[in-house]
């Protein structure tokens, strides 16, 4: 198929074999697995999985790949493909209640909205397999004090256990990037191993204390919550006046939030 990339979309498509085949091993599929693809492209990943699981959907964003690839599997009953943009697709609705392996090439333009609505559903996902950039996957993993770390961070290591299983190199997709790329696997968490009173508190705190990152993170969240009380909280922690946002960990932001009750409207 002749097929010009759409730069809006984000379109890079895997075309060495070699990276292929390992992706397919290491996603440790089975023959009773039920699989979902985001974005399968030219089809790279997507007939060598219809054939290894039990039920296969994929979703596609760009018309003329999700009827490409309806044409080239016109003999396969386990298939289904969706035109749609995942960002807008009813997972609860489409999807069977079957845990479900979630295996994709992610846009780099989109690879951040997708992880997050992903995380979101997370209970639905037995695994996340997921080609991403590689300075993504590194502001992911990131640990306090570095310069990577950030709310994308905490979010991700909040409801997610990861790692890279391995680089990918850019002559491996055509059109080439400018960047690296990297394998992940990400295990949502079916538990949390830290708990909050209100997750929304939370994940305002940490937004607003890494907005401004520069600032302390009693100057950053004073503009939505009293100074006095801040201060207090953050004594009662132990966390110093002068700290920012980017020397805390998941759980002194939890202790943060739980301790400011009262929030500015």
């Amino acid at each position: 198929m002749n097929f010009i990339p759409k730069k809006s979309l984000g379109q890079n498509f895997l075309i060495n074999q070699s990276i292929i085949n390992r992706i397919l091993d290491v996603c440790n599929l089975k023959d009773t697995d039920i699989v979902l693809e985001i974005g399968p492209g030219q089809g790279a990943l997507t007939y060598d999985l219809i054939d290894r699981v039990k039920e296969f959907y994929c979703i596609e964003i760009d018309k003329r790949l999700a009827q490409n690839i309806q044409d080239r599997t016109v003999d396969k009953n386990n298939i289904d493909i969706i035109q749609t943009d995942f960002l807008k697709f009813s997972i609860d609705k489409s999807l069977p209640q079957e845990e479900i392996k979630v295996i994709s090439n992610l846009p780099y333009n989109s690879a951040t909205a997708i992880l997050e609505k992903l995380l979101m559903f997370r209970k639905k996902w037995s695994a996340i397999y997921v080609m991403v950039q590689l300075e993504h996957a590194q502001r992911m993993l990131a640990v306090p004090r570095t310069k990577k770390y950030g709310a994308f961070s905490c979010f991700m290591q909040y409801y997610s256990d990861m790692k890279i299983l391995f680089k990918i190199p850019k002559s491996a997709f055509k059109p080439m990037p400018k960047v690296e790329s990297c394998f992940m696997e990400i295990l949502p968490k079916k538990e949390l191993d830290i708990k909050v009173n209100d997750e929304k508190v939370f994940w305002r705190v940490i937004k607003q204390a890494f907005q401004q990152r520069r600032k302390t993170l009693i100057n950053s969240l004073s503009g939505v919550y009293d100074k006095v009380e801040l201060i207090g909280v953050c004594d009662k922690l132990k966390i110093p006046l002068n700290a920012r946002a980017e020397e805390l960990n998941l759980k002194c932001f939890a202790g943060l939030a739980d301790g400011l009750m009262v929030k500015k409207n």
